[in-house]
């Protein structure tokens, strides 16, 4: 034991005498900027830096040198601690075993005591619940129904077994068969207000039927009138179109007709055109007239048909028409 205190203690000397020369480090070294970019300010540079570092690493080594006893004896004393506590525990075991055993029966029968204790409470209260009767009864769950369960409450009798709950019970059952009397009334009421809604509605559906009884046949006459008005019509129709189709058949035989008229005095006005015009054109060559002159200038000769379009135009009239005007003409007596 005193080597490894020697050894620790003579350690500590050595880092003190390594400590006391940091001053003169931090003097000769602390704040120095050096020219690292020129080759003899690299060197200066580096030189100061082992300068520096030797010192720290030889304290890392004396440090690690001085723990590595301490450390082995520290795990020594770890290994006797640990065997020691087990010695002991082989010992402490059993009786904290008993110890905790008994603790644990203990606590176990105060549990039985307060869980029969909640129990028993738990069960009065849900027999005094009972006396306050079916919470979940409602006006509409039917008056026959809620006449049972006032029935069954009246048959349990508040006695001693409710213990110290004995008054808290038989003010339940007096506030529960109030409730349910009271909801029995409004059931009761409740009841006969539905039969009455009831009887309405069939009546009204009754005379919702006779109604449509009579809309349907009102309808059915209505349908009846008018289709029976739809065949009238219809009738009329067919009968008009059957006039308009035989009137439209006789205009157009009429027009027929007349445009067989028109095509006939065409066809004979212009035959007799085309005579008249043979006529005159052999009259014309039979007469073979000199030429006309005027001051020695010879004066083409009209056609007939040059000429009746002159008349025409002159006259406003249709060619045909100067045509007929010549046929009448005794030429003889122009002459």
């Amino acid at each position: 034991m005193s080597t490894e205190l020697e050894t620790v203690s003579k350690a500590l000397t050595d880092i003190n005498a390594v400590s006391t020369g940091i001053a003169e480090l931090q003097k000769q070294y602390g704040g120095v900027v050096y020219e690292v970019a020129t080759t003899a300010g690299m060197d200066e540079a580096k030189a100061a830096r082992l300068a520096i570092r030797n010192p720290r690493y030889e304290v890392e080594r004396i440090r690690k040198a001085a723990k590595a006893p301490i450390l082995a004896l520290g795990k020594k004393l770890d290994a006797e601690a640990s065997r020691i506590e087990t010695e002991l525990l082989k010992i402490e075991t059993p009786i904290d075993q008993q110890i905790k055993a008994e603790e644990a029966r203990k606590e176990a029968e105060r549990q039985a005591k307060i869980d029969a204790e909640l129990k028993r409470v738990a069960d009065l209260q849900e027999r005094i619940a009972e006396l306050r009767g079916n919470q979940m009864l409602s006006v509409t769950s039917g008056s026959a129904l809620i006449a049972e369960h006032i029935h069954d409450l009246e048959k349990i009798v508040v006695d001693g077994s409710f213990e110290e709950f004995i008054q808290q019970a038989d003010d339940a059952k007096v506030a529960g068969l109030a409730r349910l009397r009271q909801l029995h009334a409004a059931a009761l009421q409740h009841e006969a207000e539905q039969a009455r809604i009831k009887a309405e509605r069939e009546e009204l559906a009754r005379l919702r039927e006779a109604q449509a009884a009579r809309d349907a046949e009102a309808q059915a006459a209505r349908d009846a009138e008018t289709a029976r008005h739809q065949a009238q019509l219809k009738r009329q129709r067919d009968e008009q179109e059957t006039l308009a189709k035989a009137e439209r058949q006789r205009i157009a035989a009429e027009e027929a007709a007349a445009k067989k008229i028109r095509d006939e005095e065409e066809a004979r006005l212009a035959a007799e055109r085309a005579e008249l015009a043979r006529q005159q054109e052999e009259l014309r060559k039979a007469q073979d007239p000199p030429a006309i002159t005027r001051r020695g200038v010879a004066v083409k000769t009209p056609t007939a048909t040059e000429i009746v379009n002159v008349l025409a135009k002159y006259y406003k009239a249709h060619p045909d028409t100067i045509l007929d005007w010549l046929k009448r003409i005794d030429f003889s007596l122009a002459a």
